[in-house]
C-alpha cells in the first residue's frame, strides 16, 4: 500500500487467495488489491472467488487455462471446438472470458499466442456449450492448493 501511495507501483494485486483469505485482506486493508490472480479452468473454478472479487470492483485474473495442457484434449472441449470451428484453446479462453475473468494462458511459442487469440470475438459459447464444460468441474487443482495456508 505504501508503494501505491507514493506511486511506485500503478495497482495491487494477489494471488492464490481463498474467499477467506480475501475478505480478512479486505476487512484489514486501506487500499484493496485491483487484481487477484488464481488457478480457474473448467475442472477448479472457485465461483465465490471470483464472486467475492466482483462484489468489490477487483479484477480477477486466471492461470491455468488449460491446465496443464490436458484440457486442451478432453473430449468435452474437443467436441465444442469442432463446432464452432475453433482450436480447444480458444474454447478455453472464451469460457474463461465468459465467466468474467482476465485470462493468461502460459506459452513460448509466437505461433500459439496468435492462435489462442486471434478469433476470440468471433465465437460465443452458448447455454448448452456452458452447460457441458460445467460438468468437467471435479475441483482438480493442478497448482498448489491454497487452502492449506491459515
Amino acid at each position: 500500500e505504501d508503494l501505491y501511495q507514493k506511486g511506485k507501483v500503478k495497482s495491487i494485486g494477489v494471488s492464490n487467495y481463498t474467499v477467506k483469505h480475501l475478505a480478512e485482506l479486505l476487512d484489514h486493508c486501506t487500499i484493496k488489491p485491483h487484481v487477484v490472480q488464481n488457478e480457474f479452468h473448467p475442472r477448479f473454478s472457485d465461483r465465490k472467488v471470483l464472486e467475492l472479487c466482483n462484489q468489490h470492483a477487483i479484477k480477477f485474473m486466471a492461470y491455468s487455462p488449460f491446465g496443464r495442457g490436458d484440457l486442451i484434449d478432453n473430449p468435452v472441449i474437443a467436441t465444442i471446438a469442432k463446432k464452432h470451428t475453433v482450436p480447444p484453446s480458444q474454447v478455453l479462453l472464451k469460457w474463461s472470458l465468459q465467466n468474467g475473468c482476465i485470462v493468461i494462458p502460459k506459452t513460448s511459442q509466437r505461433s500459439r499466442v496468435k492462435e489462442n487469440f486471434l478469433d476470440l470475438d468471433t465465437f460465443e459459447l452458448d447455454g448448452e456449450d456452458l452447460s457441458q464444460i460445467s460438468t468437467l468441474q471435479d475441483n482438480h487443482k493442478y497448482c498448489w492448493d491454497p487452502e492449506t495456508i491459515s
